[in-house]
């Protein structure tokens, strides 16, 4: 046998034998961190992998994968996420290695793709096996998807399975630990079941820190760069982990250096939050609002333009109570022309008064939509602080009402504010929905002041602007509380409405 034919059975055999030696065979890296992993696997039955985003964790699940069927083609594996793409893109990447990769073959002459075609769908398939079970090799599901309780399993690998919108509230980060419990973990086929749980940090009670904490359980975490050093460098470097906080904006802590967020580090308090969620049961986000029924206000957060930061537009309604109904939420990656044209559609939708930020340049979108009534509003450290700790504090005491079903949000907009909220602190920058809330919020606070300043004060009859709410310098605007028009409407058929 010739050095080269030597080298070549050799690198084959310690590929056969470990993963570590498999994957780099394949032509992906496999030190540092990487190496890490596959260690992890080895040893643990049970773990939860916490890294930064782009660090190539489900690259290597996905070829830690191919080499335990390698090992083991009767294995029956569960792969869960809640994003569909993802667990379909690794059927397709796992089917197209053990069909056609001369390597896999070699290192693994036996593992084949079952000949029956029925069994090889977008999102499941099976490889020949000796086990006749009615179970695929691999198949994809759903967070919380019922059919996997007929399951019987040897691999489960959940992959991006607490995401923010399903971490948000104690309601829903209950039901999906409940649920993989009864309906997940039960399906072992065999003694040493292989739970494999890789995740961003999005809450402390989230599922992947509560089984990380469990006995039996490892629970691995890696940040984007340790003392100055870049974790996984080939993969990201700091001019790119530069760029992805930019990218990432408040929630770049927590989903760079793989720190979970702790109770409390917000404004907003996880209490607060499920307080207005629980206020808002039953609403939804609306196309419209009653004409006269309450003040409604309208906050823009105007992005950097296309490709940039994103803009905002958040729609509330003060109700005769005071309660701070949210009525619409969006956002886009919009053109200075699109901006326009959506705030011209909220306010045909709802009327009131927008709030605009007006630094710099900024200012100069109030002016082109001239035919809405707008409100210039200086975002300032002095309103990212004391604004946003009274918005805070009207969120704790449930003065806000979030649009929710069965204590969740009940849109991924909705969602999206709230995720907001719970990243937000002092030193952090605030995402665009909730800045566009914030000035909402600022604009209906400057008009009450102004109408309890002046209650009982003549009205400005020829002020157009005073119907929507608008003041300005407190000598040239005034309006009678008794006039505004919402004072004698049911407060109670509009929370519903």
């Amino acid at each position: 046998m010739t050095p080269l034919a030597l080298a070549a059975r050799n690198a084959i055999e310690q590929a056969r034998a470990c993963p570590k030696a498999f994957v780099r065979l394949l032509g992906f890296s496999c030190e540092g961190f990487h190496a890490e992993l596959q260690d992890l696997w080895t040893e643990h039955d049970r773990s939860v992998v916490y890294a930064s985003v782009s660090a190539g964790k489900s690259v290597q699940g996905a070829l830690r994968l191919l080499w335990d069927l390698g090992r083991n083609p009767n294995a029956t594996i569960a792969f869960i996420s809640a994003t569909e793409r993802l667990g379909n893109n690794v059927a397709s990447t796992l089917r197209t290695y053990i069909k056609d990769d001369l390597r896999v073959r070699r290192v693994f002459p036996h593992l084949r793709m079952s000949t029956s075609q029925a069994l090889d769908t977008i999102d499941s398939f099976r490889v020949e096996r000796t086990d006749r079970g009615p179970d695929p090799t691999f198949k994809v599901f759903g967070v919380g998807a019922g059919e996997i309780q007929g399951a019987r399993l040897t691999h489960v690998i959940a992959d991006d399975i607490a995401t923010f919108a399903n971490s948000l509230t104690e309601t829903s980060r209950r039901k999906i630990i409940s649920w993989f419990q009864s309906a997940v973990l039960t399906r072992a086929a065999v003694e040493g079941l292989q739970v494999r749980v890789l995740s961003n940090p999005h809450h402390q009670d989230a599922l992947p820190e509560v089984f990380g904490k469990m006995p039996g359980w490892a629970l691995l975490r890696r940040g984007a760069e340790d003392g100055g050093r870049m974790l996984v460098p080939e993969l990201m470097s700091k001019t790119q982990l530069a760029r992805k906080r930019a990218e990432l904006g408040p929630f770049a802590s927590a989903m760079v250096d793989a720190q979970t967020p702790r109770a409390g580090a917000s404004m907003f308090t996880d209490e607060g939050i499920e307080r207005s969620l629980r206020a808002g049961d039953g609403l939804s986000l609306v196309t419209s609002f009653p004409p006269g029924a309450a003040q409604v206000y309208s906050g823009v957060d105007i992005g950097g333009g296309v490709g940039r930061d994103r803009s905002a537009i958040t729609t509330i309604a003060i109700l005769a109570d005071g309660a701070r109904r949210v009525l619409d939420v969006r956002s886009g990656d919009w053109s200075g022309t699109v901006l326009v044209e959506q705030m011209r559609a909220v306010h045909r939708a709802f009327g009131g008064v927008m709030g605009v930020e007006s630094n710099a340049v900024q200012g100069l979108l109030a002016d082109l939509a001239s035919d809405v009534p707008t409100q210039k509003i200086v975002t300032d450290a002095h309103l990212k602080r004391f604004g946003m700790m009274a918005f805070a504090h009207e969120v704790e005491s449930g003065q806000w009402l979030m649009p929710s079903h069965g204590g969740e949000p009940a849109h991924a907009q909705v969602a999206e504010l709230i995720a907001g909220m719970k990243a937000y602190s002092p030193t952090s920058h605030a995402s665009d929905v909730l800045m566009s809330a914030l000035i909402a919020r600022e604009v209906a606070a400057r008009a009450f002041d102004v109408l309890a300043d002046y209650e009982g004060a003549e009205q400005a009859a020829d002020d157009l602007l005073a119907q929507y709410g608008v003041y300005g310098d407190p000598a040239e605007r005034r309006c009678n509380r008794g006039e505004v028009g919402f004072h004698a409407v049911n407060v109670d058929a509009l929370r519903g409405w």
